[in-house]
């Protein structure tokens, strides 16, 4: 196909490589040869799995800070993206600790998303986040994929709580020191 057809197709809002009317405008190709091209892809990544995710890892290897960079400088644009999708991830998991719509602290009236975190009834939850540490040996997005792991359901519930920052340090002390931790007085205002 030359350039010409591909030009004059455009003009006319038509998918660029079957001709036919084009349902994803502003886009060049049409839903139909989007999921031919996306199927194709999927047949080709089952037979070859092994062999792209090699080719990937080389690459991604050879170009690591090339990659670095992109990813910072994208950040660097988008300072809110990220925050706000780990946000979203973080009230779905308080919803689903809670079992509320609107999670709250289980020790005091506080509903501030802000402060709310999910404590671990036994303890134990600085060993969990440890099986999230990067190959450097730095805990890499520990809670984000903590919350991750209970939104997919591959993290049970049933040992956690929602709790306010300050009575989950408190448990915390609880735990540790015992009955010494009860002379602290903890108010939600």
């Amino acid at each position: 196909m030359g350039k010409e057809t591909v030009e004059r197709r455009k003009a006319l809002g038509l998918c660029v490589v079957c001709g036919n009317k084009n349902d994803r405008l502003p886009r060049f190709t049409c839903s139909v040869c989007v999921e031919k091209d996306r199927r194709r892809g999927r047949e080709y990544y089952a037979l070859n799995s092994d062999d792209v995710r090699t080719r990937t890892r080389a690459y991604y290897e050879e170009h690591r800070e090339e990659h670095q960079k992109s990813v910072a400088n994208w950040y660097a644009k988008h300072p809110y993206a990220n925050r706000s999708y780990n946000l979203k991830t973080k009230l779905q998991a308080l919803q689903i600790v809670s079992g509320q719509i609107t999670p709250k602290c289980v020790y005091c009236p506080c509903d501030d998303l802000r402060f709310l975190e999910i404590n671990h009834k036994n303890g134990g939850g600085a060993r969990e986040a440890s099986k999230y540490v990067t190959k450097e040996g730095r805990i890499g997005r520990a809670h984000s994929n903590f919350y991750w792991d209970i939104v997919k359901g591959r993290r049970s519930t049933d040992d956690l709580e929602v709790t306010c920052g300050p009575h989950n340090r408190w448990h915390y002390y609880k735990l540790k020191y015992g009955d010494d931790a009860n002379r602290f007085k903890i108010t939600w205002v």
